[in-house]
């Protein structure tokens, strides 16, 4: 009775390691995929942070004082406004 399971338990060690030998490219695909899915999800992240950015800066330029602001920005004054002057 021994022996026999000396035998069954080698044969399923043999079976065991057989499997996985023959499936190594399939575990190597599925690492590279797990790598490609985690890059993605990183570069998605990022692409939602700045949409989401780009959506506030827009609301703020809807607005007449995020525009005010913008055009201060850019440099445009006022037709009446004097330049302030500061000294050194």
């Amino acid at each position: 009775m021994k022996r026999k399971s000396k035998w069954w338990i080698l044969g399923l060690a043999i079976a065991v390691g057989g499997a996985v030998y023959l499936n190594r490219e399939t575990w190597q695909i599925y690492r590279q995929q797990s790598a490609a899915k985690a890059r993605n999800e990183a570069r998605m992240q990022a692409v939602e942070a700045e949409r989401t950015n780009l959506l506030d800066k827009k609301a703020r330029l809807e607005t007449a004082i995020g525009q005010e602001e913008q055009a201060r920005i850019n440099g445009y004054r006022k037709p009446d406004e004097t330049p302030l002057r500061l000294r050194p």
